[in-house]
């Protein structure tokens, strides 16, 4: 179950099938525009789990495979590995830091991403995407 001090507006979350958007955050409650309010212990609601496909979704690029995949956007680095939590490590000019945390749903490296860069983490349209891809291809 996902704890209130766990959701910042602009999470997203999952409603059995449905993602919703964390749009107001209450004492008890909260609201999506896809769902209105929920209560906080709602059955249904959970972390969307942490899959490439969001990782691109949210501008990482994909930097190598092997045993596991890497996503590096700016400054941080995901790895992702079947069957494990993904671990979160940091840039600081001279190497990367060992592992940070681990994370395992989208909500959680929208929240580190905010805390740490002081930006929010969003959905790149389909437009930006190929845009990016393009200039990686085509021009670094």
């Amino acid at each position: 179950m996902i704890q209130p001090n766990e959701l910042r507006i602009g999470n997203k979350l999952q409603i059995g099938s449905q993602i919703v958007t964390v749009a107001e955050l209450y004492s008890s409650e909260f609201k999506t525009p896809e769902e209105g309010f929920l209560p906080y212990g709602h059955d249904d609601i959970s972390g969307i789990p942490l899959t490439e496909d969001w990782l691109i979704k949210f501008g990482f690029v994909k930097k190598f495979t092997a045993a596991f995949a890497a996503f590096d956007l700016g400054k941080i680095r995901i790895y992702l590995r079947e069957g494990q939590p993904a671990t979160l490590h940091y840039n600081a000019d001279r190497g990367w830091y060992p592992e940070i945390k681990e994370i395992n749903y989208v909500h959680e490296v929208q929240n580190f991403m905010k805390e740490w860069t002081g930006k929010e983490l969003t959905e790149m349209t389909d437009i930006d995407l190929e845009g990016r891809d393009y200039l990686l291809d085509n021009c670094m």
